[in-house]
């Protein structure tokens, strides 16, 4: 997509979570509202709780310059519910999309707080997690796998290094982590499930004046393949 003009300092930013669903309305580097939804409720009411969003701003739909998305790894249903409603808008509405790939968002944004090695883990189910490393210097690694052996690998690539576990699937893994790296490791506490609307919106907003992953239609980022898929 071609570089556009920021003809309105507003944009929305949505994301899928475990739980629900979160929509917040931005203005350039600020959140100004942020609702949230249940996973159960996400289905028949993401458009409604997006009107009310906008509504209790009182600003519309089309004074959005762009909406910005976490793409995943997430939950299947709910993170499906998400692109299949944010892809009908941009169809309809002609509204640009920036996807976010959530767990990079997650590990960087507490990278470069704490500095150091941060690693991200979601819980990707059957002891599975999906992850992200970032560190000083270097090109993120993400991926998927067992929750177990990718601990026990990275404790055999960086022995001596202190590093940052943060997200939802950090406390599965709790005790062997702090079994394994001792006081080499660092959980945040209280631990952050996901990255925050906040970190998904700045990000975002990164790309979107970057005009990196800016598209009319986004895809989900699994990493790995949910049980459906591997059925087709």
């Amino acid at each position: 997509m071609q570089k556009q003009e920021l003809e309105t300092d507003y944009f929305i930013a949505i994301q899928a979570t475990y739980e629900g669903v979160d929509l917040a309305l931005c203005k350039v580097g600020t959140v100004l509202e942020q609702l949230s939804i249940s996973k159960f409720d996400a289905s028949r009411l993401v458009l409604t709780v997006l009107d009310q969003l906008l509504n209790k701003q009182g600003i519309t739909l089309a004074a959005s310059a762009f909406v910005v998305v976490n793409q995943g790894p997430g939950p299947f249903t709910t993170l499906r519910t998400v692109l299949a409603t944010v892809n009908g808008l941009a169809y309809a509405r002609g509204i640009p999309l920036v996807g976010v790939d959530g767990i990079v968002t997650l590990a960087t944004a507490y990278q470069k707080e704490r500095g150091g090695m941060v690693v991200g883990l979601l819980n990707a189910f059957n002891q599975d997690v999906y992850y992200a490393v970032a560190q000083p210097n270097a090109k993120n690694e993400i991926g998927f796998g067992h929750g177990s052996s990718f601990i026990r690998q990275l404790s055999v690539q960086f022995p001596d290094t202190t590093i940052t576990f943060v997200g939802n699937g950090v406390r599965p893994l709790q005790a062997e982590i702090e079994g394994v790296f001792g006081s080499h490791a660092f959980l945040i506490s209280p631990n952050v499930h996901t990255a925050s609307i906040k970190q998904i919106a700045m990000q975002g907003l990164s790309q979107w004046q970057k005009q990196l992953n800016v598209v009319t239609q986004l895809m989900p980022i699994y990493l790995k393949q949910h049980s459906a898929e591997l059925k087709l």
